[in-house]
């Protein structure tokens, strides 16, 4: 029963003398180590295979991106083209090439005016062209969007804008406000209420629950859609909200149901800064530290030491072979997660990585000797 208490107060201690994000940063360093990262064929990535636009509406974006490198001097164009270039408009062509094949580039839809009367909602295509300068990406072709540009005009109608390629982040630095207006040819004669779903709450969080149109804010709302952060892993993610049926005392507004809202929440990369590295550091000497006083007062409840905790570098638990064996076994772990991280998945380092490593990596294999050399007394 003694060593079981013991036990969990050495896992007590490692655990709260612990930076939290500095176990994310490693598990995120695992997960692309461990992950099945693998050199994947010639292709393109397009963000997305539909879109929803409204006249007169904000401009909204996709990306494309190589999903390998291209061949050495070869480069990739890739050229947007609307199909109907009166319901929206596309930008420039995309030039990829050795050093950029893995950094998405966006493509830029810019949707119809209105006044060109009740022509409904128009369906059209954006063809994403591919043409290679003769290499590996020759006859490569990329995926086409397909986009619905929303009708305003003679229309009783509730606008959601913008209401899809919406992105936000989980730190809460990219958030995205969506404006709700009604059509510019029918003026409602009464408040007009729309009421939110968001369907993923786990994800995002809505600064509304339910917009309200009325006279006094000009028949125009909106709603700030903010990512939650959280200390999981898991990429890119979905997010859609529901916006139910409009209720209102005026009839013609009355069951008007607007687009539906969906997004995607993007995880930035924990690549550590100078002062994350400092950071990262920091909480491996407070574990240490636990770990070294934990085990002095085990020495000292067993009767064969006179000190809590070492009073001078010269006491500290140290077998220079056994820390030797563990500083090469880090030092490679961390050189291979880095070269992993580079050559599959485009990683860039930073001038902080070095330095940050070179101190990193000493503190982290003195914590690992410290921890399996007590695992092999006991």
């Amino acid at each position: 029963m003694k060593k079981l208490k013991t036990h969990n107060h050495y896992l007590q201690s490692v655990w709260v003398c612990s930076y939290p994000a500095f176990y994310k940063y490693l598990f995120q360093l695992a997960f692309v180590f461990l992950g099945t990262g693998q050199v994947l064929a010639q292709g393109f990535t397009v963000s997305e295979s539909s879109l929803t636009t409204t006249e007169d509406g904000v401009s909204i974006s996709y990306t494309v991106v190589l999903t390998s490198q291209p061949d050495p001097g070869e480069m990739v164009t890739v050229t947007p083209a609307s199909t109907d270039v009166t319901e929206g408009t596309v930008s420039g062509p995309l030039v990829f090439d050795q050093n950029n094949w893995n950094v998405p580039q966006p493509v830029t839809i810019t949707p119809g005016a209105s006044g060109d009367g009740f022509d409904g909602d128009v369906m059209y295509t954006i063809n994403n062209a591919a043409m290679s300068s003769g290499g590996s990406y020759t006859g490569i072709m990329a995926a086409s969007v397909t986009v619905t540009n929303i009708n305003i005009d003679g229309l009783a109608l509730v606008i959601v804008d913008p209401s899809s390629a919406i992105i936000v982040d989980e730190e809460g630095t990219m958030t995205q406000t969506v404006d709700f207006s009604v059509g510019p040819t029918v003026t409602p004669t009464a408040d007009v209420t729309v009421t939110l779903v968001n369907n993923t709450p786990s994800e995002v969080t809505l600064s509304t629950p339910s917009v309200v149109l009325t006279s006094g804010n000009g028949y125009s709302a909106s709603v700030i859609i903010t990512g939650i952060s959280d200390m999981i892993v898991e990429g890119t993610q979905p997010f859609s909200i529901t916006t139910n049926a409009a209720t209102s005392s005026d009839a013609s507004f009355n069951g008007v149901n607007p687009v539906d809202i969906a997004g995607k929440v993007i995880e930035l990369p924990t690549v550590p800064t100078l002062g994350q590295w400092g950071l990262i550091i920091l909480s491996l000497l407070l574990t240490t530290f636990g770990v070294v006083a934990l085990r002095s007062r085990q020495t000292v409840l067993a009767g064969v030491g006179t000190s809590s905790f070492p009073t001078g570098i010269h006491q500290l638990p140290f077998d220079k072979v056994f820390f030797g064996k563990m500083l090469i076994y880090t030092m490679i772990g961390l050189a291979a997660v880095f070269a992993v991280a580079i050559g599959f998945f485009g990683y860039e380092m930073t001038t902080a990585d070095v330095p940050g490593s070179l101190v990193a990596g000493p503190l982290l294999a003195y914590l690992l000797h410290l921890l399996v050399e007590r695992r092999n007394n006991n």
